[in-house]
């Protein structure tokens, strides 16, 4: 190898060495921005509590399953809304995507008591009277 081959070599290494800190410092910085562990035990304990209640839902009256439903969801929503979206190496990707999951069957499960709650309660409302 020439001498202007192992200088081109050494500062070629020498800048993909700096690369790789740059690429620390920024992960580093960026993990220092939001508390992973705290995001991941949200996403552990949002899909453990919307799953529990998904199990339940059917033993519960219908008044109640409506208001929890509308307020469980309006929550999962919310943090979904809110969540800041880290790549895997910061967060548990994939205690991520089961939570995304869980809302989405929660959604439609909720929706599903909303038709029934809505149906029973206009069945039950007073027919107004014909103008003759």
């Amino acid at each position: 190898m020439d001498a202007g081959a192992v200088v081109k070599h050494q500062i070629t290494g020498r800048q993909l060495h700096a690369g790789r800190i740059r690429r620390l410092a920024d992960a580093q910085r960026a993990a220092a921005l939001w508390d992973a562990a705290a995001l991941n035990a949200h996403y552990r304990d949002g899909t453990a509590r919307l799953s529990a209640w998904l199990e339940g839902a059917r033993a519960l009256p219908l008044e109640r399953a409506a208001r929890e439903s509308f307020e469980l969801g309006h929550a999962a929503i919310r943090s979904l809304v809110f969540d800041p979206l880290l790549p895997a190496p910061l967060v548990d990707a994939a205690a991520r995507s089961r939570f995304i999951k869980t809302v989405a069957r929660f959604d439609d499960a909720g929706k599903a008591v909303w038709q029934r709650f809505l149906k029973r309660v206009r069945a039950a409302a007073p027919q107004p009277a014909l103008a003759s």
